[in-house]
This record gives C-alpha cells, sequence and structure tokens, in this order.
C-alpha cells in the first residue's frame, strides 16, 4: 500500500516528543565530514597545523576508515572498540565499528563465527542510532530492509524511518538526504497498520531514552 498522506501526521505527533538525543552524537564533528571527533581531542591529539613540508599523524579514528577502505576489518576494529566503548559522544566510531563487523562476516571460515561478526555489528550500529547519529538511523532502516545477514521487519524498518525523519540534526554536520530508493521501499511496502505500529515503537524508544 501506498504512503498516504496520514504519514505526516506521524511525523508531527513524534515531533512532539523530545526523541533520541542527537546533538551529542553530531557534536563529534566541527561542522564537517572530513574533521576528525572530538575522540582525537580526548586523546591528547593536536590539532595544530602541521609544519610546513610535514604530514600530520593519522588518529585512531582516521586510521580506522583507511583500514576499513582497504578491507582490513580486523586491524580498524581494534582502533574503534575502545572508541565506542566511550558511549556518548563517540556514535559515529560506533557507526563505523557496527559497519566493519558486518562487512567481515563475509571473511569468517564459519557461519557461526560470521553470524557472531553480523550480531555484534548490528548492535553497535543500534548503540548509534539509538545515541541519535543520522547516519546510523538509516542504516538500521537498510539492516531491517534488505535483509541478508538480518531478518527482514518492516515494523522496525518504518520506526527508524520515522526516528530519522523526526531527528532535527538529520542535516547538520555529516547529515545527508535519506536514500531515495530506499525511502521509496519503505513507503511501498509498508501497509498502513505497520506504519501505526512503527510510529508507536518510535514513540516507545524515545520514551524510553527520554523519561520524564
Amino acid at each position: 500500500m501506498l504512503f498516504h498522506s496520514s504519514a505526516s501526521r506521524r511525523f508531527a505527533a513524534l515531533g512532539t516528543v523530545v526523541l533520541l538525543a542527537a546533538a551529542p552524537a553530531q557534536a563529534q564533528y566541527g561542522g564537517s565530514g572530513s574533521t576528525a571527533p572530538e575522540a582525537a581531542h580526548k586523546e591528547g591529539k593536536s590539532s595544530a597545523p602541521p609544519e610546513s613540508g610535514k604530514q600530520a599523524p593519522l588518529n585512531a579514528f582516521e586510521s580506522a576508515l583507511k583500514f576499513k577502505q582497504q578491507g582490513d576489518f580486523p586491524k580498524a576494529i581494534a582502533l574503534l572498540e575502545p572508541q565506542a566503548k566511550l558511549g556518548r559522544g563517540f556514535e559515529m566510531a560506533q557507526l563505523v565499528l557496527g559497519q566493519c563487523y558486518v562487512a567481515s562476516a563475509d571473511k569468517e571460515p564459519t557461519p557461526e563465527a560470521a553470524n557472531e561478526a553480523a550480531k555484534k555489528g548490528a548492535v553497535w550500529i543500534a548503540a548509534a542510532a539509538e545515541g541519535g547519529l543520522s547516519a546510523a538511523q538509516e542504516q538500521m532502516v537498510r539492516l531491517y530492509t534488505e535483509g541478508g545477514r538480518f531478518k527482514v521487519e518492516p515494523v522496525e524498518a518504518g520506526k527508524w524511518y520515522l526516528i530519522w525523519k523526526s531527528n532535527p540534526a538529520r542535516f547538520q554536520a555529516v547529515g545527508r538526504n535519506f536514500d531515495p530508493k530506499l525511502e521509496q521501499k519503505l513507503k511501498t511496502t509498508l501497509t498502513d497498520a505497520q506504519w501505526d505500529q512503527a510510529q508507536a515503537a518510535a514513540i516507545a524508544l524515545a520514551n524510553k531514552a527520554n523519561p520524564q
């Protein structure tokens, strides 16, 4: 069933609830996606420009990104996990760590090990999403929509889409537009009843994150 006009009322209803704390998640960045996370500052790394002719050393997060791009997930995970475990304010590290675990599942020697890696990845991505990181919220929609190593759950996908939609920080710092193909798939897949369930689940999660 097509995504009907009452969806706007769902977004309005969610907007009346104080949802997940997006600001701390986005605060890891100083305004652009290329700046290093605040983990570098907490580790005592200098943000001063390098001396002329010298290249600034990579901090742990940047090094992890490089390893991730090279497909060396164990090295990336080793660098990211200590940051991710710091919790609030390190949602980007949690997201990238989760992505590394999910990607590493394809390289595991046994199905059991692959499932365990994928499960760990989903847990870390969910932690970042619950912390208010819009990119992680979109990633949760993708996991629940596209399946693969994860069970397709339309209501959960809809829940995270509604949370992303009501996230005031989704266009700030590292935020961007939602994947239009993924969005269209959601809008043509969920029934009215499933959207209602998704809205209830989103509000329940918001209330849990922000108890009165």
